[in-house]
């Protein structure tokens, strides 16, 4: 994955207590948190690199979301990265973590990526 090949978009964000929005077009998107797999995911240092590059930002967070699909039962996994001041992005981690039913200060460095999709599945 490149930065470069992401639609970067300037704008504001809505949290609520159940979904994420933003603007899209001529309305809004929504993105309940039920659908998050993984909030804060590692990010290659390349990746990294490109988008505080491409924003000019010096933190991001990486959250990955499923959508079901129009049609059938199936769905797709996409992925979002929030770029801004540290402050910022500390927030937008800390609210999903405890939305999606983890503890902010939960220490999951030991864990693998999978681990802890499972851990946030049994939580649900």
């Amino acid at each position: 994955m490149s930065s470069h090949s992401l639609a970067w978009k300037n704008a504001v964000v809505a949290f609520t207590d159940n979904d994420i929005w933003f603007p899209s077009g001529a309305g809004w998107n929504m993105i309940p948190y039920k659908s998050i797999e993984t909030v804060d995911r590692e990010l290659s240092p390349s990746v990294r690199n490109n988008v505080r590059a491409d924003t000019g930002y010096s933190a991001e967070i990486a959250i990955d979301y499923k959508k079901n699909l129009i049609f059938g039962s199936s769905h797709i996994n996409y992925s979002m990265i929030f770029a801004g001041n540290p402050e910022d992005i500390e927030y937008i981690r800390t609210h999903l973590l405890e939305r999606i039913g983890f503890r902010a200060n939960t220490d999951f460095d030991g864990l693998k990526e999978e681990e802890t999709r499972l851990l946030s599945l049994l939580t649900r």
